[in-house]
């Protein structure tokens, strides 16, 4: 803290006397500080190219990234539809395997036999079973 509130005097400038107090005390003049410029540090050849090297790098990195982000929303896509189209699939298998079932069921082959004047002999009905 204490260096803090220590005031930086400049060496230039004398010590003046204590003033006598009746007198109005005169303002002094900060002393000027001056502005160094700011000295512009050029590029060389070799950082010119690794920034221009990174710069198409960034690039082209970032076009393949939406270039593969358009490649996976299409293969979702697709993926999306055949498995609907599978699912459209075994529905429709499993509606044929119940009208199969249905259709050879024992009990109605046995009643379209009676009403036709016909018999069933069950020895010589065959099914195909997976």
């Amino acid at each position: 803290m204490v260096d803090n509130t220590a005031r930086a005097l400049d060496p230039q400038t004398t010590l003046q006397p204590q003033q006598n107090p009746k007198q109005a005390p005169k303002k002094q003049a900060a002393p000027s500080v001056q502005v160094q410029p700011q000295k512009h540090v050029a590029f060389s050849p070799v950082e010119r190219l690794l920034v221009c090297a990174i710069g198409v790098a960034v690039t082209a990195i970032a076009i393949l990234c939406l270039f593969a982000q358009f490649g996976l929303s299409g293969a979702r896509r697709t993926l999306q539809d055949t498995q609907e189209k599978i699912s459209q699939t075994s529905t429709q298998i499993d509606t044929y395997q119940q009208s199969v079932s249905e259709l050879s069921d024992s009990a109605r082959l046995t009643a379209f036999a009676k009403a036709h004047g016909l018999t069933v002999i069950e020895g010589s009905i065959k099914r195909a079973v997976k």
